[in-house]
């Protein structure tokens, strides 16, 4: 997809062990497939027209146990420090469902 733009792009998982990926850390004796990944995030990063959403989690439940991610090596704090920051950690705790839908208090989620 050379040269297309989109509206808005949005990269899910920008957190380290998944951008760049862990296999792809594991593997690399020679930068080449970190490298790479830092590629595909920056190609994605100027795609957009208007809107750029990056999106991390700071627990992450994987194999059905709870951890504790870090955002991605690849988000720097200058490049951070020109996006704004929008929190939705308390999203749930006003009481949306994992769907998106409101739920009643004391309704189970």
């Amino acid at each position: 997809a050379k040269g297309l733009e989109f509206d808005v792009v949005i990269c899910v998982g920008c957190e380290t062990d998944l951008m760049p990926h862990y296999l792809a850390t594991k593997m690399a004796q020679d930068d080449v497939a970190i490298d790479e990944e830092r590629r595909l995030l920056y190609v994605a990063m100027t795609r957009p027209k208007s809107h750029l959403v990056l999106t991390y989690v700071e627990r992450r439940f994987v194999h059905g146990f709870s951890r504790y991610a870090s955002l991605s090596p690849f988000l720097d704090d200058d490049l951070l420090a020109t996006l704004n920051r929008v929190d939705l950690g308390d999203f749930r705790a006003q009481g949306h469902h994992r769907n998106g839908h409101r739920h009643k208090a004391g309704s189970q989620l």
